[in-house]
């Protein structure tokens, strides 16, 4: 799967992305945005943090000392994956 293609063409899905860079997440390389918990990679987060204070996603000023590395991003992945799979059946519908 290429690194900057959401859907699975497999199963469907939605493939997380980072925030800063658009590219599929890296399991041992994660965090979360403090103000809008959309999901990153930890390094590229933190390296375009330095360059400029702003979230892309919520455009929020963030405290760098304030972004954490997840050591096991499971189970944010399992409920961003559960949430997905309930938006997309409610459209369905």
């Amino acid at each position: 799967l290429p690194v900057t293609q959401l859907d699975c063409g497999s199963c469907k899905s939605s493939v997380p992305y980072c925030v800063a860079t658009g590219y599929h997440l890296i399991f041992d390389d994660f965090c979360i945005c403090p103000s809008c918990r959309f999901p990153a990679i930890y390094s590229a987060f933190t390296k375009h943090l330095e360059d400029d204070n702003k979230c892309p996603m919520c455009n929020q000023e963030i405290v760098l000392s304030m972004v954490v590395k997840i050591a096991d991003p499971t189970p944010f992945l399992k409920k961003s994956t559960a949430e997905a799979h309930d938006e997309r059946d409610t459209h369905d519908e």
